[in-house]
């Protein structure tokens, strides 16, 4: 809406002339790579309150998280938030990149792996109140049955069932 692109372009400090769609994601919600007209960029995530209940929530949850983490991690920081009746909106800074192949190569995979020891380094312990990853994550236990249903022909399906439904016990600790 009108009103938004110009609270963005107001806090991007600059007049938005391009905007690119996330190829890939986890919600509907806008995600974008926003180029300013001095050139400079940002991500954008904005969910509606009313259209995006769901997504606008998570937006929130995400900012809460966001601004507890500490600096030096090796992920793009959040630059604003925006919060009000209508929408939520999170700047975060823009990186380069791209989605790893599929099937995953070995670089890809090494990379992810040193990313993800490198974030355990420093989040342990956690620096802020989360839930538990078994709490957070309890809803992706039921859709195995939906998987199954749908995509019949996924390679390693029964095997990554069996291994959520041993999940709930293996998460507790200060990871």
């Amino acid at each position: 809406p009108p009103m938004t692109r110009r609270l963005v372009e107001e806090r991007f400090g600059t007049t938005v002339v391009e905007a690119v769609s996330a190829e890939a994601g986890f919600t509907p919600g806008c995600a974008s790579t926003l180029t300013g007209a001095d050139g400079r960029k940002i991500f954008l995530k904005a969910a509606s309150k009313k259209a995006q209940r769901p997504f606008a929530d998570a937006y929130h949850e995400e900012i809460r998280k966001m601004r507890g983490l500490p600096s030096q991690l090796p992920v793009p920081g959040l630059l604003w938030s925006h919060e009000d009746d209508l929408w939520v909106l999170l700047a975060l800074e823009h990186v380069d990149g791209r989605h790893p192949a599929r099937p995953w190569n070995r670089a890809d995979l090494d990379a992810c792996l040193d990313t993800l020891e490198r974030l355990a380094q420093i989040l342990t312990p956690p620096p802020l109140e989360l839930g538990t990853f078994a709490e957070d994550f309890a809803d992706f236990l039921t859709g195995w049955d939906y998987v199954r249903s749908t995509y019949p022909e996924w390679p390693h399906l029964d095997e990554a069932a069996q291994l959520a439904a041993r999940y709930a016990p293996a998460p507790p600790g200060n990871h």
